[in-house]
């Protein structure tokens, strides 16, 4: 039996689902959790690189990876593959540490993430077998291999409890995507679950004060409080990653926002994908896809209203081949990415 050393974030718990695929396809795990840190210099978008902050976030992680050597060096003596997920925390002593016990591992490395104009990953890619990532872009740019993200099989079938499910963290473009779709909707119509996710807000003084200082310095008007907003929509309470997919499941159609600065498919649109829902998406980068259909997918721009809306609900979805779908199902996903060791 070989021994895989998933470094992975902890985002949305999906690195479970690795594991679990793994352990199913004959492999035995262990984990450690790919960080981010404050310090890294390398997060494009924030434009905080510089020579000297390289070299010390490098030397910071050199550090880091050596306390966790130290500790696991027992268990980590007989490791045969690294697979590494973003590696935002990656250090190559890691790599040099594991081969000195192994000179046959193999490492590869999957992006969740985007690497144009957003996160040095590429800094990575020499040390590693294999490269991929979710973002169609970035494969052609970089020449590395595209795979979307992964869904998983549908295993306990569940009545539709929801005519629309969407549920997120505030952006505005999010907000008023997910307050124009609701509106669509006489109440009582039927059962929807369409929130905005907010953090509960201790209202205090400290609290005032910046939003004072926001105002005037004009840097609150996408915040939630510059908005005439629709309580209703708003939600104190998150959900956990099994919920989120619990819902996805019970639900006849999937409102999907992506970020803009990435090209590639969310979880939550390959999720409702392989489990033959609906999906409004923000992302028109998904007209590139094989697996496109207007029956099953509607992109959310400018021009939808009402009546496109109801059309595409009331819409029968057409058959489309599986191989189009299976292909990213979540043992092809992983037999792509790592291959049969």
């Amino acid at each position: 039996m070989k021994t895989v050393l998933l470094l992975a974030p902890a985002f949305l718990d999906l690195y479970k689902d690795v594991i679990a695929e793994l352990v199913k396809q004959g492999y035995k795990v262990e984990y450690i959790q790919d960080k981010s840190f404050k310090i890294d210099p390398y997060l494009i978008r924030i434009k905080q690189s510089s020579r000297f902050k390289e070299l010390f976030y490098n030397l910071f992680l050199c550090f880091y990876w050596l306390k966790i050597i130290f500790r696991k060096r027992e268990k980590w003596k007989n490791i045969d593959i690294l697979f590494t997920i973003n590696g935002m925390s990656f250090h190559p002593i890691l790599l040099f540490f594991l081969k000195r016990k192994n000179k046959n591992l193999k490492a590869y490395l999957y992006l969740w993430d985007r690497t144009y104009e957003n996160y040095r990953f590429e800094r990575h890619f020499k040390y590693f077998d294999r490269v991929a990532t979710f973002d169609r872009i970035d494969a052609e740019i970089y020449k590395i291999g595209f795979m979307p993200n992964y869904w998983i099989p549908n295993k306990d079938q569940k009545d539709e409890c929801y005519e629309v499910f969407a549920f997120g963290a505030y952006r505005k473009d999010r907000y008023e995507l997910f307050s124009k779709i609701n509106g669509f909707y006489t109440k009582n119509t039927c059962e929807n679950y369409i929130f905005i996710y907010v953090r509960q807000q201790k209202i205090d003084f400290v609290w005032k004060l910046k939003q004072l200082i926001k105002r005037i310095l004009r840097r609150n008007k996408d915040s939630l409080e510059s908005l005439v907003y629709d309580k209703t929509l708003l939600s104190h309470d998150s959900l956990s990653p099994k919920e989120f997919r619990e819902k996805v499941y019970s639900s006849k159609c999937i409102i999907d926002t992506n970020n803009n600065f990435q090209e590639g498919m969310t979880p939550r649109f390959m999720w409702a994908l392989g489990a033959g829902k609906k999906i409004i998406t923000t992302n028109a980068n998904v007209k590139k896809y094989p697996f496109y259909d207007e029956s099953r997918i509607m992109i959310a721009d400018d021009s939808l209203d009402k009546e496109k809306f109801e059309v595409f609900m009331n819409t029968p979805i057409c058959h489309i081949s599986d191989s189009l779908i299976s292909v990213y199902r979540i043992d092809n996903w992983l037999k792509f990415i790592i291959g049969d060791n």
